[in-house]
């Protein structure tokens, strides 16, 4: 799963074996080690109306309905987006499928782009 951060948005990418896992477990989380610390980043489908991330003991953590995570996960549906409003601010949440680079040889776990032709090799 990789994380994008930029301005007040967050953007969640997941490969077909992260998808295949977050759907099984419900949870999926990444960890960087730090020197004498850790940042880490965990997805989770819960019973949620809409989507929500919070920042807890050194964890980003984003939610998204359980409803949500089934339709996107069995459909060629790209991301689920969501916003979160909390103090006059808004932060915008997404979670996509992570697809194939188009101009380079991509990760092989990640999903075929549709933007790429049939015929086009990496």
């Amino acid at each position: 799963m990789k994380l994008r951060i930029q301005g007040a948005s967050v953007r969640l990418r997941l490969t077909q074996p992260d998808l295949a896992d977050f759907v099984a477990a419900g949870r999926i989380e990444e960890r960087l080690d730090f020197p004498g610390t850790t940042f880490g980043y965990s997805l989770e489908s819960t019973q949620t109306e809409t989507m929500q991330a919070s920042f807890e003991s050194g964890t980003l953590r984003v939610r998204v309905p359980a409803a949500s995570v089934q339709n996107w996960a069995s459909s060629d549906q790209e991301g689920i987006t969501g916003e979160q409003s909390f103090e006059g601010k808004t932060l915008t949440l997404i979670v996509e499928k992570d697809f194939q680079c188009l101009h380079k040889e991509g990760d092989p776990a990640a999903f075929r782009n549709p933007m790429k032709s049939q015929d086009t090799a990496y």
